[in-house]
Parts: structure tokens; sequence; C-alpha cells
């Protein structure tokens, strides 16, 4: 289930990015992030495994306990569920593919 902030069906909240072309099948749900320059999505967690795929532009991805990270088109990062992240756009534009999948044992 996508977080609230991510949550299609409600209009995004000034600075927040845009959220486009969901689609679930199988367990794995993935969705792209339009960020627009200086926004951002705040801290958050999710209870799935999640990839994300620069698309387009530059960012910064801090996640907790490894601090900010430069993030540019073509990157691919993989999250452990429940680690506590957040993105921006500070400059630029921004486009992200996002996949959420299920934990599929205990050891994930």
């Amino acid at each position: 289930m996508l977080p609230e902030a991510l949550n299609p069906e409600s209009a995004a909240p000034a600075g927040r990015p845009t959220v486009m072309d969901v689609s679930e099948a199988g367990g794995v749900r993935s969705f792209t992030l339009q960020f627009a320059p200086g926004q951002a999505l705040p801290d958050h967690r999710n209870h799935a495994r999640i990839t994300i795929l620069v698309m387009q532009g530059d960012g910064i991805l801090t996640v907790a306990g490894a601090g900010p990270r430069a993030i540019a088109t073509g990157d691919l990062v993989q999250l452990d569920p429940n680690v506590l992240h957040s993105v921006e756009a500070p400059a630029g534009a921004l486009e992200l593919r996002v996949t959420l999948r299920a934990n599929c044992c205990d050891s994930c």
C-alpha cells in the first residue's frame, strides 16, 4: 500500500511530487514520481523492499544511518523494508520510477 503522501487518489500537498503511472501486479506495485525543482518527499518508511530508478534529473536521497547522497539519471537504488528515507529535487526536475516488492521471507 502506498503511504498517504503517495496516494494517487488524493491531490499532492504543496511542494510534493506528482504520482503517475501506478501499476500493481503479483504483489509488486510501481509508480513514477515527478518532482519539480525544490519539491521533496519528507522522511517516510515503506513496509516493502523499494527499488528506485532515476529516470531523469538529479536529486538527493537521504537514508537513515547513511546520510544524504546525490542521485542522478541512470542510478538504481534499493532500500530494505522499513528504512527511513527522503528524496528531494533541490535545483532541477527529477523523475523516479519506484517499485515496491513484498518481502519473500523473513530474511529479506
